[in-house]
């Protein structure tokens, strides 16, 4: 995906601008054509140069993910972290996801202040957009797991209120189940049981939802 998406903001990268503003400098004045099209390729020669530092820059970074997914998904959180920190530090669409990968690493290692915080600076963002709904829920599920059921709640709400149709959505929607019952909210848990049945009926949500609006009874012992 990273790469795919390098070669496509590329198409609006400087270079492109820089020959827009030569042709219709030409069409102004003819007499000076020979000069824009010499100023042309200059522009050409130092684009071409940015061209290659910012995708090498790019895919370096998207390789140091990569190397970071495979490091925590084999239980080295911490160098792992490490990996990440200078894509963080990168500022460019590679930082984005790193972010979020690192709050998912601390989610997963119980630093549950940590993915708080980098969880809510991608919602805070406001971008990429595809990565905000993401983040919006993991935040949420991070709140539950610290035990801030109140934020949890406003978290989930606000991503049911923006991105009804998201896959994130049906967990937002459990999450509030289980901080509704944590809070002594039964009417809203339930409710919002019946919600994920009438919603997501095809899903596991719904056969989750289904079990606990109708709890199979305990077994007697003989």
């Amino acid at each position: 995906m990273g790469k795919q998406w390098v070669r496509q903001e590329l198409k609006r990268n400087e270079l492109a601008a820089q020959v827009e503003n030569v042709a219709v400098k030409v069409q102004e004045n003819r007499q000076t054509a020979i000069a824009a099209a010499i100023g042309t390729l200059v522009v050409i020669a130092v684009a071409a140069g940015t061209w290659f530092h910012l995708n090498k820059t790019r895919t370096e970074a998207w390789e140091k993910l990569a190397i970071a997914q495979s490091l925590a998904y084999s239980g080295q959180a911490k160098p792992a972290l490490e990996q990440l920190q200078p894509v963080i530090d990168g500022g460019s669409l590679p930082s984005s996801y790193a972010q979020l990968f690192a709050a998912d690493v601390r989610f997963r290692t119980g630093d549950y202040k940590e993915a708080i915080a980098a969880y809510q600076r991608i919602v805070d963002r406001g971008g990429p957009k595809t990565l905000v709904p993401i983040a919006l829920g993991n935040l949420a599920l991070a709140q539950e797991a610290a035990g801030d059921c109140k934020a949890a709640l406003e978290s989930n709400q606000r991503l049911i209120d923006t991105n009804q149709d998201h896959f994130m959505a049906p967990q937002a929607q459990a999450s509030m189940v289980r901080c509704f019952s944590a809070t002594d909210q039964g009417a809203q848990a339930k409710s919002t049981l019946d919600r994920i049945v009438l919603l997501y009926p095809e899903s596991y949500w719904a056969q989750w939802a289904k079990e606990r609006l109708n709890p199979i009874p305990a077994k007697k012992t003989p």
